[in-house]
């Protein structure tokens, strides 16, 4: 309160006048000790919504870990890659968890644990979808990959605007024709560049998302959060509820880039 009060330059009482108009309109939600944590309306539903639908794709699934572990070995073995253990282990949680946090410095492997798990998936004929916050990083995943990556609007088939001439009434106000009533037909969803990714875009993504479906999010906890508001990689992994397998081995190419190496500093 203090610290709003000097950056706006007004006084303490006109401050908490203007809150408590703001609380009764709905504008904002005070919450925590002595109300001192202060939301927007609209940001405290969606992350509320957010948390209630990562919780509900967060299901925990029993495999057969001789049977993971050779297919691993295989799939290495037939595309000339060695996984290091937290590689390994990377691969192994996206069987066994509903939601998987990949994240590690640049040079640590990421793509190549992407690729390791969508080759995985592919034995099974498993649906794959791909993608990333931005057209660039959408291009380089699919550059690096192999497999067509769109970004997340793509993915979710953005309108532009909402639609006031929507014949059904129920997506009026909707900007995205893919979501609880016309999910994605995937069975892994793989985002990159996760830290890139808001609330608004998160909430979107997770619409689209149904029960049962793999959800796996890669990114560097470390690179700025995203423009728009919230600070969604990092909370999920600080909230220690989702698996999180954090890559830290700097593999030789990457070690031989100062820019790489100075990254990790």
């Amino acid at each position: 309160m203090k610290y709003a009060c000097d950056l706006l330059e007004i006084e303490d009482i006109r401050l908490e006048d203007y809150l408590t108009d703001m609380q009764i309109e709905g504008k904002i939600i005070c919450t925590g000790e002595a109300q001192s944590e202060i939301y927007l309306s609209s940001l405290y539903y969606m992350e509320r919504n957010t948390a209630l639908m990562l919780n509900a794709l967060n299901i925990r699934a029993e495999s057969d870990e001789t049977f993971v572990q050779r297919r691993i070995m295989r799939i290495q073995s037939e595309e000339d890659i060695i996984l290091d253990d937290k590689q390994a282990d990377a691969v192994k949680a996206s069987v066994n968890n509903g939601v998987l946090i990949i994240t590690g410095g640049p040079g640590t492997g990421k793509t190549t644990t992407i690729n390791t798990i969508i080759k995985y998936y592919e034995e099974d004929n498993k649906e794959i979808a791909l993608a990333a916050p931005t057209g660039r990083a959408a291009k380089r995943m699919s550059e690096a990959t192999g497999y067509e990556a769109k970004t997340i609007h793509r993915l979710l088939e953005y309108t532009g605007k909402p639609d006031e001439g929507e014949i059904d009434k129920s997506r009026q106000g909707s900007k995205f024709l893919r979501d609880e009533r016309n999910p994605l037909e995937a069975d892994v969803v793989i985002v990159d560049e996760m830290s890139m990714v808001d609330i608004y875009l998160m909430e979107a993504l997770l619409k689209a998302i149904v029960p049962g479906t793999r959800l796996i999010l890669v990114g560097d906890a470390n690179q700025l959060p995203s423009v728009g508001a919230g600070n969604v990689l990092k909370d999920m992994i600080d909230s220690g509820e989702y698996k999180t397998v954090c890559l830290t081995h700097i593999f030789r190419q990457a070690a031989l880039s100062d820019i790489v190496v100075n990254a990790h500093k």
